[in-house]
């Protein structure tokens, strides 16, 4: 059965600031890196528990992770996570959820902060990027 009016299709992916931070890390990646928007976090993480394990908890864990949205995922050329990046829209007062913080931090992926408000020449973006990175790995 056909529900022709549950749903509609948005009119953009990403919105104009969301926008233009992609073409910016594509830019900065080059042809070394990909950069991929809107990822849900299970498809980055899993939990580190035996699936089929009876009473693991692994199902619970999965579904924390299923619901959350990563902005950003740059991997190397082998498909390697680097790091995930939260875009936070400084007009609608955002933060990022401490389920997406905690688990990206449990699975070793560094998580990188950027706010809308603020304006990123390509060379600071890439400096901030590699320094934070650095950071936590």
């Amino acid at each position: 059965m056909r529900l022709s009016t549950s749903y509609k299709a948005k009119k953009q992916l990403l919105s104009g600031s969301e926008s233009q931070l992609y073409q910016q890390l594509k830019e900065i990646g080059g042809t070394d890196m990909h950069v991929m928007p809107k990822q849900s976090l299970d498809h980055l993480i899993e939990p580190n528990i035996n699936q089929w394990e009876r009473n693991s908890g692994w199902e619970s864990l999965q579904a924390q992770i299923r619901e959350h949205v990563i902005d950003f995922v740059i991997c190397d050329k082998e498909w390697n996570i680097i790091c995930a990046i939260a875009y936070i829209d400084s007009n609608k007062n955002e933060r990022v959820d401490p389920v997406v913080i905690n688990s990206l931090d449990s699975a070793s992926v560094p998580l990188i902060t950027l706010y809308s408000h603020k304006d990123y020449t390509s060379d600071e973006l890439a400096d901030f990027i590699a320094h934070e990175v650095q950071r936590v790995l």
